[in-house]
């Protein structure tokens, strides 16, 4: 449950600000297989006393608490539940950044975090060699109305606590490859609304000019004699040469009408 509802949260953020997928760029491949590439740029920091924490635009944080701040970049890409998938990154290009004092994470009693100096000078990363241990995560398949969708998050850095050195992988190809084909045929009708969601959201998702649409549909709730109601009789039959079905729904009764 609890991981469910962080995949819905991180739906509803991806959707709140559907640039996030920006930061990859998908390239097809052979056999169903895709990769997303990923390019850091000119990096920028924000200082808090003694201490640095990267400011880039669209990410996520990994909130591991006294662990060093770093960002995670995030994209949604589509699969097919039927199907296994591999999913490999390769380091294209990195460099370091030597002497640089990276900022812990901090959260106060709330889980907001914190800046103060006095409780950033408290946090010792001794315990560790270098951090993240994992640089590549990816969540089971989930569906998204009409499609089956993946998470896949990279955080291309690596701390090296002692020397106090960051590597940035400036350049990294993130390659998804089915290990099997799909048994199962099915024609997908999508919705309208969510296609364009999902043209902001998903990674490796195109419209084609032959993709197959739902016909629309309304949602009428009621009571007593409202949905006999002229005015919304016309209004319903208006909308039914408009193209939509309708659903009527009266009081705890559901009685649903399809007009073809």
């Amino acid at each position: 449950m609890q991981k469910l509802l962080i995949f819905i949260l991180f739906i509803s953020g991806m959707y709140a600000n559907s640039t996030s997928t920006t930061h990859f760029q998908y390239e097809s491949q052979s056999n169903g297989s895709g990769t997303l590439n990923l390019n850091l740029g000119e990096l920028e920091f924000d200082s808090h006393d003694d201490y640095k924490k990267l400011n880039i635009e669209h990410t996520g944080q990994i909130l591991e608490v006294g662990m060093p701040d770093l960002p995670t970049f995030s994209t949604l890409y589509m699969v097919n539940r039927n199907v296994q998938y591999d999913v490999q990154y390769e380091i294209v290009d990195s460099y370091f950044i030597e002497n640089i004092n990276l900022l812990p994470y901090i959260e106060d009693e709330e889980k907001k975090q914190i800046y103060k100096k006095n409780r950033l000078n408290e946090i010792s990363y001794s315990q560790i060699s270098s951090y993240p241990e994992n640089h590549l995560n990816v969540s089971e398949p989930h569906t998204m109305r009409d499609i089956d969708i993946i998470s896949v998050e990279f955080i291309p850095f690596t701390y090296y606590t002692a020397e106090k050195k960051l590597e940035v992988y400036n350049n990294v190809n993130i390659s998804i490859t089915p290990l099997s084909e799909s048994t199962i045929s099915e024609t997908i009708k999508y919705s309208r609304p969510f296609v364009k969601m999902y043209e902001g959201l998903v990674s490796n998702f195109t419209r084609t000019e032959d993709m197959e649409f739902q016909q629309p549909a309304i949602l009428v709730i009621g009571g007593g004699n409202s949905l006999t109601n002229n005015n919304i009789e016309d209004l319903l039959e208006w909308r039914h040469k408009r193209g939509y079905v309708y659903i009527l729904l009266q009081h705890h009764k559901q009685e649903q009408v399809q007009i073809q």
